[in-house]
């Protein structure tokens, strides 16, 4: 009997729950924005809250007028376009003044900013306001800030349209739209959870979306043409997915690029594709950027870098195509500097690369362990350069032959003898007869002796256990390396190590170690090598 009570009181407090929901919706309340020649009204629920000659302070008693301490978004429809008029200055900047859980429905209408002074007019302002969105707007003219957000949650900007030329003949930065933390970059409040579907910025002085201080940030897709900056710029950002940045001509001439990260940016930024025609820079990472992938990039004639990789760590680009650069088509270095991290565990691979000063080039100072592979790079003045301690680099193709993309020995070799038809070429030439096969030299990662001399197998003793210590690239997986174990220098059949079986990760930084569970001191002589076997 008692059972049932639970049961009742549930589908009671449903009902309850259901109807405060209901007359929570029923109490919404909704403003109203209209123009009749040059007066703007606003009405909440029916009720007249302005009327005049301003559009800005319209939208404003709009949002003011909606229900105080609301917990539920209600909206402000704007139903026509018009301009903001100038802005003298009275202690601060003329905006819109976004609150928590309110909507701004433009319904494709446009405010022109038409300011004559110092550009001190931005159109929307958000500071520690939650729960917003701005829907189908579009801005004109000449604003300090398209919009600006401060230290906000949960907020979607949606079908978003910039045109702001003559921003370029401004004193004020002309930025489209920027967010920042509220009170500091690095220890104010960040903005939360912000969704963009789709933003275009066109002819801005300055940068066309910049970011800071945002933890999680989903963009659909953003367009900008003619920026003075940057196209989409992530500083100390984390948790972004971007799908499609489609820049031309952002900051042409300059060092900005298409699509940039700064500012210790990261980690978990990842971009479904970069297009970028004519830019400062396709793609560049500076300053701390980190744990930022790149599945595609289509960049085209960027008067510098098509890619700058600059103190950035575990940046990885899958591919794509990068043509007709002013610089390097990817240029991996770092700063002298140690205020930021040196550039490291850097993957390039599956680039198309042509009409570029070089394809691919890495430099020191202390640029290390990065990974360049699979690359086309024929056509350019210059092919492949790499200088890093631990950087490895395989089937990337230079010359008139092709290779096959998961044949990295083929192409290793085709590096080093070009069209692979000397007798040299064989995976059992010993060049120099040093007694190092072709085929180990690919599996150590050297090509000159000197290198060799320094990346060869060798023993040690570890707490009292013979070990073996060894070069292991973690992208060749056309080979095996094999360690084996004799008593007597001739029976080699005792097989402790094989990559083929045992997949676990190098356990020694970029080497392996291979410990001989038969060595203690009452085993005799022991004795250790390094076989290595192509997989064919």
């Amino acid at each position: 009997m008692n059972s049932a009570i639970p049961l009742r009181l549930t589908i009671v407090l449903a009902i309850l729950f259901s109807t405060l929901s209901l007359e929570a919706q029923r109490g919404a309340r909704t403003a109203e924005v209209t123009r009749t020649g040059d007066t703007w009204t606003a009405s909440v629920s029916g009720s007249q809250v302005y009327t005049g000659g301003d559009m800005m302070h319209a939208i404003q008693a709009g949002i003011d007028n909606l229900t105080a301490g609301r917990t539920h978004k209600e909206t402000v429809n704007i139903r026509d376009s018009g301009s903001t008029g100038p802005h003298h200055w009275d202690g601060g900047v003329k905006v819109i003044a976004m609150r928590s859980y309110t909507v701004l429905d433009f319904h494709g209408n446009t405010i022109n900013v038409n300011d004559t002074e110092d550009n001190l007019i931005v159109p929307i302002r958000a500071q520690e306001a939650d729960h917003i969105e701005i829907r189908n707007m579009r801005i004109t003219g000449n604003p300090r800030y398209g919009m600006w957000f401060f230290g906000c949650e949960n907020v979607l900007l949606s079908n978003i349209e910039l045109n702001i030329p003559e921003s370029q003949n401004s004193n004020g930065p002309g930025l489209g739209v920027r967010f920042e933390a509220r009170g500091g970059q690095t220890s104010g409040r960040w903005n939360r959870n912000v969704e963009i579907d789709h933003i275009v910025v066109e002819n801005s002085k300055g940068h066309g979306v910049e970011f800071w201080g945002t933890d999680g940030l989903a963009i659909g897709t953003v367009t900008t043409r003619n920026t003075g900056g940057a196209g989409l710029l992530i500083n100390n950002n984390r948790n972004v997915h971007v799908g499609l940045v489609d820049a031309y001509r952002a900051n042409h001439g300059g060092g900005y690029a298409g699509f940039r990260t700064a500012n210790n940016a990261g980690p978990n930024i990842v971009v479904d594709k970069v297009i970028a025609v004519e830019c400062g820079r396709g793609v560049f990472t500076v300053s701390g950027s980190r744990g930022i992938t790149i599945h595609e990039v289509d960049i085209i004639g960027s008067t510098g870098h098509g890619m700058l990789i600059e103190d950035t760590q575990d940046f990885v680009v899958n591919g794509g195509t990068i043509r007709g650069t002013g610089s390097e088509g990817v240029r991996i270095t770092s700063r002298s500097s140690t205020q930021h991290h040196a550039t490291q565990n850097v993957i390039v691979r599956n680039l198309r690369v042509y009409d570029c000063p070089w394809g691919i080039r890495e430099t020191l100072p202390r640029t290390n362990s990065n990974f360049i592979f699979n690359n086309d790079l024929r056509g350019n003045d210059n092919c492949l350069a790499y200088d890093g301690p631990g950087t490895q680099a395989a089937a990337n193709f230079c010359g008139i032959r092709a290779v096959r993309t998961d044949d990295l020995y083929l192409a290793w070799l085709h590096r080093r003898f070009m069209d692979g038809s000397e007798p040299e070429a064989d995976a059992t030439y010993d060049l120099g007869g040093l007694g190092v096969s072709n085929l180990m030299r690919y599996a150590l990662d050297v090509d000159d002796d000197e290198e060799l001399r320094s990346r060869l197998p060798q023993t040690e003793i570890v707490d009292g256990t013979l070990a073996i210590r060894f070069v292991r690239s973690r992208i060749k997986e056309d080979i095996a390396y094999i360690v084996e174990a004799s008593s007597d220098l001739t029976d080699w059949s005792e097989v402790l190590y094989d990559s083929r079986i045992d997949t676990q990760s190098n356990n020694a930084g970029a080497y392996m170690r291979i410990e001989d569970s038969q060595s203690p001191p009452n085993a005799g002589a022991r004795f250790l090598r390094l076989r290595v076997e192509q997989i064919l």
